[in-house]
């Protein structure tokens, strides 16, 4: 480009403008100063509204599970078992009292919501000991099990005759 009778490159012409927009002297000291803090009081905003979606996001949303397989003596899967959790109240750290019953599905296992335990406990524990004992016919076994919040737990319960 031709500028007053000498040539200047598109990076020499922009780098002018910049520089005669900031030093345009009907700009007062005191009017850049309110722009340069409106534009900071902005970015603050922003970054503020992105940390707290980062935040929020991580909260842990998995499901608290228990899974008890049943086998017979034989190592069979067992199905139609009848499956009994009990809370150990004498643990350490003390678990709330519990107790639920499942039936062992057509894969021999028992399915345990244990978001329900976990959001009843008034002392904010996560994790919980308990009792299993599995019965179907004559034939009776019984586990003990470590069960996490947002953790599937599984144990195996052996039948005996």
């Amino acid at each position: 480009m031709v500028f007053k009778g000498e040539t200047y490159s598109q990076y020499e012409i922009t780098k002018m403008r910049v520089t005669s927009l900031l030093n345009v002297k009907s700009l007062s000291l005191r009017k850049k100063m309110f722009i340069m803090s409106r534009t900071m009081r902005n970015l603050s905003y922003i970054s503020t509204v992105a940390m707290l979606l980062v935040f929020s996001a991580c909260k842990n949303k998995d499901p608290s599970v228990l899974k008890v397989f049943v086998r017979s003596s034989n190592n069979e899967l067992m199905q139609n078992a009848k499956v009994i959790i009990i809370a150990d109240v004498n643990s350490n750290p003390v678990t709330a009292a519990y107790v639920d019953t499942v039936q062992t599905n057509s894969s021999g296992f028992a399915y345990f919501e244990m978001d329900e335990f976990f959001e009843d406990v008034s002392n904010g524990e996560t994790t919980g000991y308990f009792d299993i004992v599995a019965k179907k016919d004559v034939s009776q076994g019984s586990g003990y099990v470590h069960c996490r919040a947002h953790i599937t737990s599984v144990e195996t319960v052996y039948l005996a005759p």
